[in-house]
């Protein structure tokens, strides 16, 4: 999981120690992060000679783990602190971090990566399409964007878990999904609740994908198989994915349709 919003440098240090569980595949980031590997993987084959951006760094988790098999990894964050952390958690030398905005992507030419990766980080930035458009820019012809995000029909703002009559979680009530925009959790001490999020429809993200020029490879709903039962949100997430993983390709001739 990682991040592109000012707003996490003041709990950068607790966010750190959050993203290590990331390892672990019965949380939401440890789901999130192996199946957008098994995508790379899937997709990318050799990734020997690839230089791959990784939007949204944060402390740096992915790009560490990219690192392990790949040409180079360039990490971008607008989260000082992060990167800094960052910078004392990583010894490949083929890993470097840029502050950079990840709507502009200012620091990078046109052109220039093979792949673009973003896990858990799409939520965190405000304007969708100038995100796409600078990715596309950056971008070789051909070349994939492969990302993971909160699912956005089942995470959606403020969604309350049902439970039956014995206590045992059933489902979740969607209680908002077509308001788009800045939301916090109800839980003051969550990472939600903390920096926010900003919803976004699932409609959104695939038309946004494919008006910038991408078609869109793959998409995946994983669950929570190796569930706890007796946790509440491994209950639920037998049934609901948390998450959604996409792979978009960019087309080198595209022709962009009419999105109202």
């Amino acid at each position: 999981m990682s991040n592109a919003n000012p707003s996490y440098d003041p709990i950068a240090n607790e966010y750190a120690e959050f993203v290590n569980d990331y390892h672990d595949l019965t949380k939401v980031g440890g789901i999130a992060t192996q199946r957008l590997l098994a995508a790379v993987e899937r997709f990318l084959g050799g990734l020997n000679e690839q230089i791959i951006l990784d939007l949204g760094c944060g402390e740096g988790h992915l790009a560490r783990r990219l690192a392990t098999y790949c040409d180079q990894v360039i990490g971008v964050d607008i989260s000082g602190r992060l990167l800094d952390i960052a910078l004392t958690r990583t010894q490949s030398e083929n890993v470097m971090y840029l502050l950079d905005d990840a709507q502009v992507l200012g620091k990078l030419s046109d052109d220039s990566v093979d792949t673009v990766v973003s896990n858990l980080a799409l939520m965190d930035i405000p304007d969708l399409g100038t995100t796409m458009r600078a990715v596309r820019r950056v971008l070789k012809p051909h070349g994939f964007f492969i990302f993971s995000l909160t699912h956005p029909c089942f995470q959606s703002p403020h969604t309350k878990i049902l439970h039956d009559e014995s206590g045992i979680a059933v489902g979740r009530k969607i209680v908002q999904y077509a308001k788009e925009g800045f939301w916090r959790s109800d839980n003051p001490n969550g990472i939600r609740g903390r920096v926010g999020a900003y919803h976004r429809t699932l409609s959104t993200y695939l038309n946004t994908l494919l008006s910038t020029g991408f078609s869109l490879r793959y998409i995946e709903e994983p669950t929570l198989q190796d569930a706890n039962d007796e946790l509440v949100h491994h209950q639920v997430q037998r049934e609901l994915p948390s998450v959604m993983v996409m792979v978009a390709q960019l087309l080198l001739y595209p022709t962009l349709p009419n999105v109202p």
